[in-house]
């Protein structure tokens, strides 16, 4: 997946290069500093700046995403349709029919030819913050569904209620792989954009491109292994 992204990157970037044409000249100067032996401490120590920064700015957001997760995975609109209110009442509802299935149920039909049901839809939403999220988030719905600890275990038993196959297989798992091999990374990745070029054109652009890009490769990777 590294490689294909490697690929994909510079192919783009050829194609980007001969298309927009720049009026100025550009030059880059990079000094390439002396080669010397790594000390052990030094290696050691930032490892643990880094380490200590992830757990500490991923894991705020991770619990965050978890929290949010639990709340609309639990919790839907009231049944009582003679309230015109009734929307805005919060009742404790099945995985399913809470606002976190209703949001889910939505997005099924897109996302369906991939080879996703609507709880990958809701992990894809939530990787949109940071793409370590999909993983907690997916735990997160199998422990509000069924009070059972083992993802892997869970996801085993998960099936198409229509045809009564296997939702997670080698199809559906290489197409995950590759939408997530293409499509834009998290959000930061735009705000950093939206840094450097000083214009919301670029990243908007940018998102919507890898997003297609990514939903054609994966429909294309799923239809074809599916078979």
């Amino acid at each position: 997946m590294y490689i294909l992204g490697i690929i994909f990157a510079l192919s783009v970037s050829i194609i980007l290069h001969q298309l927009l044409k720049k009026n100025y000249k550009s030059h880059l100067i990079m000094e390439i500093p002396t080669y010397k032996i790594p000390i052990l401490k030094n290696v050691l120590i930032t490892l643990w700046i880094n380490l200590k920064s992830f757990i500490i700015n991923a894991g705020k957001i991770i619990l965050l995403i978890n929290i949010l997760i639990w709340v609309l995975g639990s919790f839907g609109p009231s049944e009582n349709s003679s309230n015109k209110n009734s929307i805005f009442i919060i009742q404790k509802k099945e995985l399913p029919h809470s606002y976190l299935g209703l949001l889910g149920k939505k997005m099924e039909p897109v996302i369906h030819p991939l080879g996703y049901d609507w709880k990958i839809g809701i992990g894809l939403l939530s990787s949109l913050v940071a793409r370590e999220v999909f993983v907690s988030t997916m735990a997160s719905l199998s422990s509000i569904e069924e009070k059972e600890n083992i993802l892997k275990e869970k996801m085993k038993k998960e099936i198409y209620p229509e045809t009564k196959k296997p939702i997670y297989n080698l199809a559906t798992g290489i197409s995950l792989l590759f939408f997530y091999a293409f499509s834009m990374q998290c959000m930061s990745t735009l705000s950093i954009i939206r840094k450097e070029t000083k214009s919301w054109k670029w990243p908007i652009l940018q998102f919507i491109f890898m997003t297609l890009f990514a939903y054609i490769a994966s429909l294309l990777t799923y239809q074809i292994l599916k078979k």
